[in-house]
């Protein structure tokens, strides 16, 4: 092949580049594409550009409310028509001697290969673009109202408690180091009134853990022993849990925190870390 009808294909097939990343080329133009690709690193980095630019553009959009009469528009644009086939011009290439177009030039040429689809390659493109970037769109803002109503219902755990303190209707129990936390001095402190089912865990000197475990809080009811929540301590071995019980917490009789899975466990499977009675005979106030 002649150098300047070398040259000549080369620019066609970076024009084509832009409408390839965005799946708009046929088939055979997908293969001349991917086979200069494998040939040409200059062509690769250019389509490189164009997917990173493909995929920021799909999350760059502000969400809209499509109207209702979007389905039987788009249904009515993509049907087949009894006119006679769009007749459409191709690019003519006027600048021979430009072998490095700017990015914004490459944009335009993908446009301009994109104006060539058929219609109902278009319309398919922007359904599916659509739909994922509302899809994506959906995930966040589920993911986002979940950690709102956490965040709501740990607040208002506290708030309860506060009120607690506040009144004077609270008792602060202490509770020594178990056996598992002898050797690291462990102990902590519950907040709690025994009218109400909030409480208040405050821990120190907590051994850190390996991840994959956390702490977790048992309530005591003789021989029956209730999780009341998991937290993690930091590394200097502080932690806290606020929490709200089934039943007020007068009808507990003891509180234990023993090393469980982070995922935690249906009942205590090591040594209480820090534990002891609450409201029973032997409570340390």
């Amino acid at each position: 092949m002649a150098p300047e009808e070398k040259k000549t294909d080369c620019t066609e097939i970076h024009e084509l580049i832009g409408a390839y990343c965005l799946g708009a080329t046929d088939p055979d133009e997908t293969g001349l594409v991917e086979a200069h690709l494998a040939e040409c690193p200059e062509a690769a980095a250019e389509a490189a550009e164009y997917h990173a630019l493909a995929e920021t553009l799909l999350f760059s959009a502000t969400p809209v409310e499509p109207p209702a009469s979007l389905s039987a528009s788009l249904l009515a644009a993509t049907a087949p028509s009894s006119d006679a086939p769009l007749s459409v011009a191709l690019p003519v290439q006027t600048k021979a001697e430009d072998t490095s177009p700017s990015l914004w030039h490459r944009i335009q040429a993908a446009l301009a290969g994109l104006s060539l689809r058929p219609l109902p390659v278009l319309a398919g493109i922007a359904v599916v673009t659509l739909l994922a970037a509302n899809l994506y769109l959906i995930s966040q803002i589920g993911a986002l109202q979940s950690s709102v109503d956490a965040l709501q219902s740990q607040a208002g755990q506290q708030v309860a408690v506060l009120t607690q303190v506040g009144e004077g209707a609270y008792l602060r129990i202490g509770l020594p180091a178990g056996p598992a936390g002898i050797a690291t001095d462990a102990y902590g402190a519950l907040v709690c009134s025994p009218d109400q089912p909030q409480g208040f865990l405050l821990a120190e000197n907590l051994p850190v853990l390996q991840p994959g475990h956390a702490y977790q809080v048992w309530l005591g009811q003789g021989d029956i022993e209730i999780s009341a929540g998991l937290f993690n301590a930091n590394a200097a071995g502080y932690g806290k849990l606020v929490f709200t019980a089934p039943l007020p917490m007068g009808q507990y009789d003891s509180l234990l925190v023993t090393e469980e899975p982070a995922t935690g466990s249906s009942q205590p499977t090591t040594p209480p870390t820090i534990g002891g009675s609450i409201y029973g005979e032997e409570y340390q106030s």
